[in-house]
């Protein structure tokens, strides 16, 4: 199944349209292995336009937006 991916650091395995091919069943937090990124860093994550946990299971073509969390001063 496909998911399409939106982040602000690389993914490896996705198209030139940013979809990225994963398993049935696939959790957010398997679309973060090999970035080397830690999971914990990432605040917050979105799937169709909600938040939701690293934990949440994924359908043919959800939406995942990945943001950083911002400091200001």
């Amino acid at each position: 199944m496909k998911v399409k991916v939106i982040a602000p650091f690389s993914i490896r395995g996705l198209d030139k349209e940013d979809w990225l091919e994963v398993r049935e069943g696939s959790r957010v937090r398997d679309v973060l292995k090999g970035t080397g990124l830690n999971p914990a860093r990432l605040l917050p994550v979105f799937v169709n336009g909600q938040q939701v946990k690293k934990s949440h299971i994924l359908k043919e073509g959800d939406i995942i937006v990945f943001l950083y969390p911002l400091s200001g001063g």
